[in-house]
């Protein structure tokens, strides 16, 4: 068995051709890495190079635990820069006397850098305090009312968000985008198409199949070869291409002060459901991209199994990574949880605190996306099983 993995493995997936695709793919996806942190970044060459001076000066006296000091000092700073700036009245001419370049952009600086975050995570606590008081106070209503439901999805809102606060204070920059980032999920899935479409088809074009079928067990063990072969091609794929984005974006942010801080330190989590450290977010996405992947891979190979020739697989799977797409921005409400592409961008289901009802309990949303992703990608492989053997 182990030798018949090693061939499809070889044959399908590890090829000359996949490995120089997969070499340019790289070097694709570490440009595209690169224009994203030229286009948004602070300290790209295509923003002021005093941003980066003044940054380095203020950051180590503002950074870690957030104390009413520290906010006190830098507002002291701060609010006459912006009560000049308000004014208009200030040059537009280079200062050698402001921290940037002139008062309009030291107050930009500033207010971008460091006031915004700032405000977010002290007023984080509130926020939180707030989302448990009224979960509480929504216990209590659906208690009276003998709503089990209603009840039990507070208490879980509540607990998840019980105690929450931010601390301290990180540039989260490198997070911000990585955790936005699908062009490499794009790139993957173009690879995954190429390698599963040939899986079944080469031995239907080369009528293989006949002779594998009189084999004694020989087509089922060459049937789960297939397939392990092709879980490890997309598992080496999803973890190189996870390792690249997560290198090239703190090599080129160049701060990773905050990953051991909470997802919600991150102000599009807010509202999330997990109570996770920023690092341990990303390799819990890793993980649900490489599901949402599988499914995928698994109609790829259902399709190279139903199918005799390897440019309609290529078409059809093309036709349905695009439908799956454009259905998961138009689809609304809970029946986006059923769509791999869900998966795929994994961050989507962990953005708010929503739940399912499942039999009147509060059942997490990515929970029903697991195991939908699971039933999927079963009944692929038996359908797969049932084409394959009738050819």
């Amino acid at each position: 068995m182990p030798r018949l993995i090693y061939y499809e493995g070889r044959k399908h997936f590890f090829t000359p051709v996949m490995l120089v695709l997969f070499l340019l793919f790289s070097v694709i996806n570490g440009l595209k890495i690169y224009s994203v942190y030229q286009q948004s970044s602070v300290f790209s060459s295509q923003n002021q190079p005093e941003f980066k001076e003044a940054y380095a000066l203020f950051y180590p006296t503002v950074s870690g635990e957030i104390t009413f000091e520290k906010v006190r000092d830098l507002c002291a700073i701060y609010n006459p820069i912006k009560n000049v700036a308000d004014q208009r009245m200030a040059s537009t001419d280079k200062d050698d006397s402001s921290y940037t370049y002139n008062v309009y952009s030291d107050e930009l600086f500033f207010r971008w850098c460091f006031l915004n975050e700032l405000e977010y995570d002290y007023n984080y606590k509130a926020y939180a305090k707030n989302i448990v008081s009224k979960a509480s106070a929504n216990i209590s209503f659906y208690e009276a009312v003998k709503n089990e439901y209603g009840a039990n999805e507070n208490y879980e809102i509540a607990s998840a968000f019980y105690q929450r606060e931010v601390s301290n204070f990180y540039n989260t920059e490198c997070y911000q985008y990585l955790f936005y980032y699908d062009f490499s999920s794009l790139l993957i899935i173009l690879l995954v198409i190429y390698g599963c479409s040939s899986v079944f088809v080469k031995e239907q074009e080369t009528q293989m199949n006949m002779i594998i079928g009189t084999c004694t067990n020989g087509s089922v063990k060459t049937f789960l070869s297939k397939w392990i072969a092709t879980g490890l091609f997309l598992m080496v794929l999803c973890i190189l291409f996870s390792l690249e984005d997560y290198a090239f974006f703190a090599a080129l942010f160049q701060n990773l002060d905050a990953r051991g801080e909470p997802l919600y330190a991150l102000e599009g989590f807010k509202n999330t459901i997990l109570n996770l450290t920023i690092d341990q977010s990303f390799l819990l996405f890793a993980g649900t991209r490489f599901l949402g992947m599988l499914v995928l891979a698994a109609f790829f190979v259902l399709l190279s199994a139903a199918i005799k020739r390897m440019l309609p697989v290529f078409i059809v799977s093309f036709g349905l990574v695009a439908g799956a797409i454009i259905l998961q921005s138009k689809i609304v409400n809970g029946m986006r949880l059923f769509n791999p592409i869900s998966l795929v961008s994994s961050r989507t289901i962990y953005l708010n605190a929503e739940f399912i009802n499942v039999a009147g309990y509060p059942v997490r949303i990515y929970y029903v996306s697991v195991v939908a992703a699971v039933i999927y990608t079963s009944v692929a492989i038996a359908v797969s099983y049932r084409s394959w053997r009738k050819k």
